[in-house]
């Protein structure tokens, strides 16, 4: 991410929508979007859209990777497949 005094990036916005911008760079691009309305509703769409996919899918998140999709299996199956493709 950029310096206290740098210019507000696409990265910046991005992590300012993921909640990820330390105190100081938060505030510089909160005085950013202050000066860029049609930026600000933008964003606060973001955000809202973020907030609402977490809330969506917060219980799959929580939940044990079904067996079907364990990635050590579907590497043992494909191995396989390719290993009798071969014979």
């Amino acid at each position: 991410m950029s310096g206290p005094g740098s210019p507000v990036s696409e990265e910046d916005l991005h992590a300012y929508v993921d909640g990820r911008l330390d105190a100081e760079r938060r505030e510089a691009v909160d005085r950013y979007l202050r000066n860029h309305p049609e930026l600000a509703a933008s964003i606060t769409t973001d955000i809202a859209q973020r907030n609402a996919l977490r809330e969506a899918f917060c219980a799959y998140a929580a939940s044990p990777t079904p067996p079907h999709l364990n990635l050590t299996r579907l590497v043992e199956e494909r191995l396989r497949r390719q290993l009798a493709s071969r014979k």
